[in-house]
């Protein structure tokens, strides 16, 4: 999920890969031009991921025409909404945008607003990713779903589970999320 293919941004093959997604998914094609708005979720402080992180940010910046950068690190949270007892799990709940950390509701609210913007000059297509796109992403594009999709949140878990969700405090943010 990692765009970068021999230290370099692999921009044409990203293309290509969300054409094809397009067609499978949607049925559809995307324009010929259009802006890529990617949203990274890799973490700058994370040795392993900076270099990616600022391979995409150079290219973007010597690219402007062909796209933009986004850097939302996402964490996930350490414990689960069934960690707490029922009443407090409920107050949580409540005021799960004030103190999550990963301020996943607005930014897929920012997301959502970034669709349907129509004062881009071009076309967009929004690709978000982390380092292997099943975690992180997962728990990005499984909020998305709930909140504009209305995908059934049992749909969307084996969905991330089948691509390998596994890491456990991606998945307390997005039981957190439908809480």
């Amino acid at each position: 999920n990692d765009p970068i293919l021999n230290n370099t941004f692999a921009y044409d093959t990203l293309i290509s890969y969300l054409r094809q997604r397009a067609l499978e998914e949607g049925n559809s094609t995307m324009p010929s031009l259009f802006h890529v708005v990617d949203i990274s979720l890799l973490n700058p402080n994370q040795t392993d991921e900076a270099p990616s992180l600022d391979i995409e940010r150079k290219y973007f910046q010597i690219n402007p025409s062909l796209g933009s950068l986004i850097n939302w690190p996402i964490m996930g949270d350490a414990l689960g909404p069934y960690n707490y007892t029922t009443p407090l799990r409920e107050e949580l709940a409540v005021t799960f945008p004030l103190w999550e950390p990963d301020h996943l509701p607005q930014k897929i609210e920012t997301i959502y607003d970034m669709l349907r913007d129509q004062t881009w000059t071009t076309p967009i297509a929004i690709y978000v990713h982390c380092g292997h796109g099943q975690d992180r992403t997962g728990e990005m594009a499984g909020a998305y779903e709930l909140q504009f999709l209305e995908e059934p949140f049992v749909k969307l878990w084996c969905y991330n589970i089948a691509l390998g969700m596994d890491v456990v405090v991606n998945e307390n943010g997005l039981l957190w999320f439908c809480e």
